[in-house]
């Protein structure tokens, strides 16, 4: 062991190492088993807090956690409010009352109020009070909506549910299609169980993320630069 936390509460570690930690640094209600915690560049400044714990053979860093459970889960550079996550992969992501469960969570993604089960999110998507299973979501949007074995890339999805398929630079709202993301791009909407394409409309209206989703006005818990997500590069 490296360096000890100043402040370990209620603790049960097991084959665990701090590493480059500060004086502010604490551990709450612990139960760590087989946890590396460590800082990258010992330079930043900063406090790793991890309170209510129960992690077992995560390797966390740059973390803030709190009322956390992660079983089997690597985190890293990540920000979370009360989330429940088993067998899943967290990085450089934003967390607020979630669930997930075999699920990989990374490249600045922010997701509140949701689920996602045996899903990648990835590529700064945002997500709020939305379910996603058996999917694949990069660079796209959120809100409200169900999927369910869906591969989404560059999409807003608003009150809209899919399932088995595969959707690229559109915006659906309320069920509808009726818009594409950034100029120039094609939108495609696939059945992954036949391979058909479906039908799209010739004459799309065309905006900005950030556009869609300032005009959609829903209240996600982040601030409004944080709902839409880059432009995703393919």
């Amino acid at each position: 062991m490296a360096q000890s936390p100043p402040s370990i509460t209620r603790s049960n570690l097991n084959n665990t190492i701090f590493t480059n930690l500060n004086s502010s640094d604490t551990i709450v209600r612990s139960t760590l088993d087989n946890v590396t915690v460590a800082r990258s560049n010992p330079r930043v400044s900063g406090k790793i807090t991890i309170t209510r714990c129960t992690l077992s053979a995560s390797a966390l860093a740059h973390i803030d956690l709190t009322r956390c459970t992660f079983t089997n889960s690597t985190v890293a550079s990540v920000r979370a409010v009360h989330v429940d996550a088993h067998k899943s992969e967290i990085a450089d992501a934003r967390l607020r009352r979630c669930t997930l469960s075999n699920a990989t969570i990374s490249n600045g993604c922010k997701i509140s109020r949701s689920e996602a089960r045996d899903s990648q999110v990835v590529d700064g998507c945002s997500v709020h009070r939305g379910a996603i299973e058996q999917s694949t979501v990069r660079g796209s949007a959120v809100r409200r909506a169900n999927l369910v074995d869906c591969d989404v890339a560059g999409c807003v999805i608003v009150r809209t549910d899919f399932k088995g398929m595969v959707l690229r630079n559109g915006v659906w709202k309320n069920g509808r299609l009726v818009g594409r993301m950034g100029e120039g791009r094609e939108v495609e909407v696939l059945r992954k169980g036949d391979g058909v394409m479906m039908e799209v409309p010739e004459m799309l209206e065309t905006r900005e993320p950030t556009v869609w989703m300032k005009e959609d006005g829903e209240e996600s818990g982040m601030s409004e630069e944080d709902d839409a997500p880059p432009p995703y590069e393919p």
